[in-house]
C-alpha cells in the first residue's frame, strides 16, 4: 500500500472521534438525572483528554481520575480543571473508596489486553452502581496477553492457549483454539468475557431482590477502531426494573450513528487532504451520498468521512 494511504497515527483521530460519540451517547442519560450532575470516573493520564471534552461538552461538576503513576506532582501540574479529583494507586484499589450512592458514569479505559484484574473492577462496578449508571470499558484486542507471555518463555502458542482457557475459564466456556487468540476472534471473545462477568456479577445482586428492585444491564454499543493498534470499547447501562421507563426514555438508538441498540460501530478514518476534507464538508450533511461531488477521494474514503465526520477533530496546518 502506498504510504500517502497511511494516518498520521500520533494525531489520535479515531480516539478522539470515539470519545465525542461516546459524550452523545452519555447526554442521552438525562431521564435519569442531568447529565451534569453524574459523577464522572477514568483514567486521565496527562493530557486528561476525556476530561477536558466531557466537561465542556455535558458539564460535569465532580469527576474522579485513578492513575497508576507515582509521578503526583507532575499529574497534579496538568490537572486542567480544580473539578478533577485524583486518586493513586491500582484501579483495583482505588475503585472501593469511590461514593457508590451517586450516579455514575466510568469509563474503564485500558491500553491493555483483557485480565482478571479489569474483570474484577467490572464486576465491582456491576455489584455496586446505582440505577441509572453507565460503564464503558476499552481493551487492547489485537491479540491476548498470554500470547506475548509464551513467546517470552520460549513457549509454543497451545502454552498460551492453556494459560488463557485457565485464567477465564469462570467467564468463557467455549473451546480456545489458537486463532480466538488474535484480531477479530479475538475481539469477539473479549467481548464474550466482558458480557459473562457483568451479568454474574448482576444475577448474585439480585438474589434477595424482587419487582421494581430487580437490577438489569443493556450492552448499548460497541466502538472498534485503531490508532495504530485494534481496540474495543464497550458500553453498558445499569438500572432497576422500575426505572424501565427512565431507561426506554434515553432513545440511545435515536443517536445518528447508532441505527439499533448493541450496534457495532467502526471507527474508520479516511485518508484525506485538508482541501479534501473542506470541499466534502461544504456538501454535509446529505441523505445521498453517491451525489457527493468528492472529486478524486475513493469512494471508500468518502463514506468513511461523512459517517463520523461530526466528531473529528478540527486540524490546520501551521508553516512558519
Amino acid at each position: 500500500m502506498s504510504s500517502f494511504r497511511k494516518v498520521n497515527y500520533s494525531l489520535r483521530p479515531a480516539k478522539h472521534a470515539q470519545r465525542r460519540m461516546v459524550s452523545e451517547l452519555l447526554g442521552c442519560l438525562y431521564p435519569f438525572k442531568a447529565v451534569r450532575d453524574y459523577q464522572y470516573i477514568g483514567f486521565g493520564s496527562l493530557w486528561f483528554e476525556d476530561f477536558r471534552l466531557f466537561h465542556k461538552l455535558l458539564g460535569f461538576k465532580k469527576m474522579v481520575s485513578i492513575e497508576r503513576s507515582e509521578a503526583k506532582d507532575r499529574f497534579l501540574h496538568n490537572k486542567p480543571f480544580k473539578a478533577i479529583n485524583l486518586l493513586f494507586g491500582d484501579s483495583g484499589a482505588k475503585l472501593p473508596e469511590i461514593d457508590w450512592a451517586k450516579e455514575l458514569i466510568v469509563w474503564l479505559d485500558f491500553d491493555s489486553p483483557l485480565s482478571l484484574e479489569t474483570l474484577r473492577d467490572v464486576q465491582l462496578i456491576s455489584a455496586s452502581c446505582k440505577s441509572g449508571s453507565c460503564l464503558a470499558i476499552t481493551l487492547k484486542v489485537d491479540e491476548a496477553a498470554e500470547i506475548l507471555e509464551a513467546a517470552k518463555a520460549q513457549e509454543e502458542i497451545e502454552h498460551a492457549i492453556a494459560q488463557f482457557t485457565s485464567r477465564f475459564k469462570d467467564y468463557y466456556g467455549g473451546k480456545v483454539f489458537s486463532d480466538d487468540l488474535r484480531g477479530n476472534p479475538f475481539r469477539q471473545v473479549c467481548e464474550e468475557i466482558v458480557d459473562a462477568a457483568v451479568e454474574q456479577k448482576i444475577a448474585l445482586r439480585n438474589t434477595e431482590k424482587e419487582g421494581d428492585d430487580v437490577f438489569e444491564f443493556r450492552r448499548i454499543c460497541r466502538f472498534s477502531y485503531s490508532d495504530a493498534t485494534p481496540m474495543l470499547t464497550v458500553l453498558y447501562v445499569f438500572y432497576t426494573r422500575g426505572d424501565q421507563g427512565k431507561f426506554d426514555e434515553c432513545s440511545f438508538d435515536t443517536v445518528d450513528f447508532l441505527p439499533n441498540m448493541d450496534h457495532e460501530v467502526k471507527i474508520q478514518m479516511p485518508v484525506m487532504t485538508l482541501k479534501e476534507i473542506r470541499e466534502i464538508e461544504e456538501q454535509l450533511p446529505t441523505d445521498n451520498i453517491d451525489a457527493l461531488d468528492a472529486g478524486y477521494v475513493p469512494t471508500s474514503d468518502v463514506k468513511k468521512f461523512v459517517s463520523i465526520y461530526r466528531y473529528l477533530p478540527n486540524f490546520s496546518v501551521l508553516e512558519t
